[in-house]
């Protein structure tokens, strides 16, 4: 994003060339839980923040941003879950995201991004 702020390449844009890259990578990783060994892969880190880029086109801005802001609030100083976190989005924006989740976190395979869409527009609710 600040990339993107500062006139250089789209988070989008980035995004789909760190997933055409991890595409060509064994896909034999689950980032919901990667196990010991697994947990500093570089591709569990560019794989979490695809899964956030993917939320992001999948909420629209407004809604993504609106519950990245309810997070932190709400957590400050504290512990959660990525189970708080799929809930809070459920709950915030109205969108079904188990199906959604359950393919970026817990599935090893690594799914499509959504298509992209205007930085400033809000997908409507599911």
């Amino acid at each position: 994003m600040w990339s993107d702020a500062s006139g250089a390449a789209s988070a989008d844009r980035l995004a789909r060339e760190y997933h055409r890259r991890l595409s060509q990578l064994p896909e034999d990783l689950l980032i919901g839980d990667p196990g010991p060994s697994n947990m500093f892969d570089d591709r569990l880190y560019k794989r979490g923040a695809l899964t956030l880029h993917a939320l992001r086109l999948l909420l629209g801005d407004v809604d993504f941003f609106g519950v990245l802001r309810e997070w932190t609030t709400t957590h400050r100083h504290a512990t959660a879950t990525t189970a708080d976190f799929i809930e809070l989005v459920a709950t915030r924006t109205g969108h079904q995201v188990g199906t959604f989740f359950e393919a970026w976190l817990y599935g090893p395979q690594l799914p499509p991004l959504p298509p992209a869409v205007s930085a400033t527009s809000s997908r409507p609710r599911h």
